[in-house]
């Protein structure tokens, strides 16, 4: 009886060895990301320890008064029986901003007028319906005083 011994040929033994070196590098490569991911996750942390938001203090049922007049602007009291349309120039007239119909409650606003200017306009010609006995100026006055920024027009 003969006994053969395998012995790998040179070649196969060099291309086991490099395909070891190729399968250690990428796990050392997979090490090292992991390693780079871990750092950047624990930098991040670090970061937001540090980054604390403090939330600003909140003082309840309090505005600050041009805050208030900010938020007035907005508001104008409309009874619920005034009809207000945006109407074009041509409508109204050359200067004019708004007219108000007593007898109907309908109340005409140029279109061009916006924010502060709407309002106030807007404020006058109610103020034409609800007191139908005062004079212009005396609306204009009246007017002025109700109003929380400062008037344009009157």
């Amino acid at each position: 009886m003969q006994v053969l011994e395998l012995v790998p040929k040179p070649e196969r033994e060099l291309q086991k060895e490099i395909e070891k070196e190729i399968d250690r590098a990428i796990l050392l490569e997979k090490e090292e990301e992991f390693h780079v991911l871990n750092e950047e996750e624990k930098r991040i942390e670090e970061e937001k320890q540090f980054n604390v938001k403090i939330p600003a203090p909140v003082y309840y049922n309090y505005i600050s008064p041009s805050k208030k007049k900010e938020l007035a602007a907005g508001y104008t009291f409309v009874p619920s029986d005034v009809q207000i349309f945006r109407v074009p120039q041509t409508v109204l007239g050359y200067n004019v901003l708004g007219c108000a119909f007593l007898g109907t409650n309908v109340v005409y606003i140029r279109d061009t007028l916006s924010g502060d200017q709407f309002e106030e306009v807007k404020r006058h010609e109610i103020n034409h319906i609800s007191h139908p006995w005062m004079t212009e100026s005396q609306i204009r006055a009246k007017t002025k005083r109700e109003l929380p920024f400062e008037a344009n027009f009157h």
